[in-house]
């Protein structure tokens, strides 16, 4: 058995969320299709979407971002 590991991220919001959980759906599919072993990951924030994402099979990870200043600032390091 093939096994395969997807690593996803977006910004949070339901404009890049939801068209991962459609992609994540079709994996799904494709993977029982193919009798593959499939784990989905998502890197990011802990936003509204975590629920919807682990509803989907989707193992959430959390990343602490910040905001990145395109001037100097010692904020960026």
């Amino acid at each position: 058995m093939r096994k395969f590991r997807v690593l996803m991220t977006g910004g949070g919001t339901g404009g890049h969320i939801y068209p991962l959980v459609a992609i994540a759906a079709e994996l799904q599919v494709l993977s029982v299709e193919m009798g593959a072993s499939l784990k989905l990951h998502y890197l990011g924030s802990y936003g509204p979407y975590r629920e919807l994402l682990e509803a989907n099979d989707i193992l959430v990870r959390r990343v602490a971002g910040s905001k990145l200043r395109r001037y100097f600032s010692f904020a960026n390091f």
